[in-house]
């Protein structure tokens, strides 16, 4: 299963875009300089032009807690209830991109749901592959 970049969450931080994706590149990699690094602003402008996706089984896994892994020393102009805020709106853009998968809120996680709770992905891998399987 992907994970979902919708490109329109600079249209959803506003202002604060800039600032966000200035966050972005440490959050989750403790500033490692061997973790993978990506341009979001070439990303977003790729989405924007890209096709609609095809009917694919796909499941939305989404988080229910705050997020756990913010820094504890934010980009200026940016809080972490500016970003708890505009979470369901980035979600849902994401839902959007796929809106006939199946919607899995997973009680309990941040945003690393692969990691704070294993089970629902591995349900939701196999019921994709089951259905990927099911389309052949």
């Amino acid at each position: 299963m992907p994970r979902t970049f919708s490109p329109e969450v600079p249209a959803i931080f506003e202002e604060k875009w800039p600032a966000y994706r200035n966050l972005l590149p440490s959050t989750g990699t403790q500033g490692d300089p061997a973790a993978e690094r990506i341009d979001l602003d070439a990303s977003v402008a790729q989405l924007q032009q890209a096709p609609a996706l095809r009917p694919l089984p796909l499941a939305v896994l989404r988080k229910i807690e705050p997020f756990g892994s913010l820094p504890a020393t934010m980009p200026a102009g940016l809080t972490a209830t500016d970003i708890e805020q505009f979470w369901p709106r980035v979600q849902a853009g994401a839902v959007q991109i796929a809106p006939q998968a199946p919607k899995i809120l997973v009680t309990g996680s941040d945003h690393y749901i692969q990691v704070r709770q294993p089970d629902p992905v591995i349900a939701a891998h196999r019921l994709v592959a089951e259905r990927a399987a099911a389309d052949r």
